[in-house]
């Protein structure tokens, strides 16, 4: 009981110190933190795609078709529709029925540095060139993902659904 009112004073100390040196022109001192904070996030990115690439397994080919999804922006989901999906894009590994995750839960499971606003599906002919893999800052090391080695045509995009923007 002793130690935690300790504990609690020393918290509230801290936080009234922080708060008054900001205000009386530690403003500097804010932005310099506020700063170093982008700067690590901005390397903690960079960290994100080199283990992504890392990740990849080797290259192989589709024994049969496949049906996935790739979460995306409503817009380039429209582009994609219309001009086929480039190469060297992430999917899921299986297209499973069911209501799609929110836009932030996709955003957190899969390890997405924006938050998708649709999902998309996609039928994988058969033959084509892609990798296998782990996400990378997903919030689950467990999840896998599909890479594609090939460029699909526009035909290959089955259906377009918007996602919630949070959970209900």
């Amino acid at each position: 009981m002793r130690l935690t009112r300790i504990v609690f004073a020393v918290i509230a100390a801290g936080l009234l110190a922080v708060s008054s040196a900001e205000a009386s022109g530690g403003r500097a001192i804010a932005r310099g933190a506020a700063r170093s904070a982008a700067r690590a996030a901005a390397r903690s990115r960079a960290a994100i795609l080199r283990l992504d690439l890392k990740r990849h397994g080797p290259v192989f080919r589709l024994p049969r078709s496949k049906t996935v999804f790739r979460n995306e922006s409503l817009k380039q989901a429209r582009v994609d529709a219309r001009r086929g999906i480039p190469a060297h894009r992430h999917f899921t590994t299986a297209a499973t029925p069911g209501r799609p995750l929110s836009s932030a839960a996709t955003k957190a499971k899969y390890g997405l540095f924006r938050a998708p606003h649709a999902r998309v599906k996609v039928s994988l002919p058969k033959g084509a060139r892609i990798r296998h893999g782990r996400v990378a800052g997903g919030s689950d090391g467990r999840v896998r993902e599909l890479y594609s080695e090939t460029r699909l045509p526009p035909q290959s995009t089955q259906k377009i659904v918007k996602l919630r923007p949070r959970p209900r």
